[in-house]
């Protein structure tokens, strides 16, 4: 990594409404891809990315991990492509194009299209996200049983864990937009889970 490139790493987690089981809430809104994308709060247009440039990708994942180090589960199946891994698991490619108005004059245009590579593991999903100005956002989704207070029965957790590539010009505009959006985030995918496809989602 050079001089003028950092990192930072955040932590957002929410609590799942009682009575939802843990697999489901996986598969309904981790895993379910494109359910997934529609969640983010400046999403307007989502396509999947297969053939060459898919295949590409998969190999600048393999061959940056020095720079950008994938978890091995999630190697193995990058590895696999485009083939399922042993566990019938696969990456997935999709170029997401979002609308932030709040950006700085001047940095981006206010349509951001970056792409999401995606990989299913046993518990959620991993996204990387490369975006303009060489920005790479590493995020292992989770849903995981955590203890509550009085040793009642375990709750569900919704949890999302973030590496952040970028200039360390950039990063404070980064970490900004990921603090902004995180809880919309969150709602959005309870809403899905609850409600269905028929969500209203809210959008910034």
């Amino acid at each position: 990594m050079s001089f003028f490139s950092t990192t930072a790493n955040l932590r957002h987690s929410t609590r799942l409404p009682a009575g939802i089981d843990k697999t489901q809430a996986v598969a309904a809104i981790l895993q379910d891809h494109k359910a997934f994308i529609q969640c983010g709060p400046h999403s307007v247009d989502c396509e999947e990315v297969q053939g060459d440039e898919a295949a590409k990708l998969a190999a600048t994942a393999l061959a940056t991990q020095k720079e950008h180090p994938l978890p091995e589960d999630v190697r193995a199946v990058v590895e696999a492509y485009p083939k399922e891994d042993a566990a019938g698991k696969t990456f997935a490619v999709y170029r997401v194009t979002d609308v932030v108005q709040t950006l700085p004059a001047g940095l981006w245009d206010s349509r951001v299209v970056s792409t999401y590579e995606m990989t299913d593991t046993a518990s959620g999903v991993y996204v990387r996200i490369r975006s303009p100005m060489s920005i790479v956002m590493d995020t292992t989704w989770t849903v995981v049983e955590v203890d509550t207070e009085g040793g009642g029965p375990l709750e569900l957790e919704l949890v999302e864990e973030i590496v952040i590539y970028c200039s360390r010009l950039l990063m404070g505009t980064v970490k900004g937009l990921c603090e902004g959006g995180w809880q919309q985030i969150h709602a959005n995918m309870i809403k899905r889970l609850t409600e269905g496809e028929s969500a209203e989602l809210g959008k910034h």
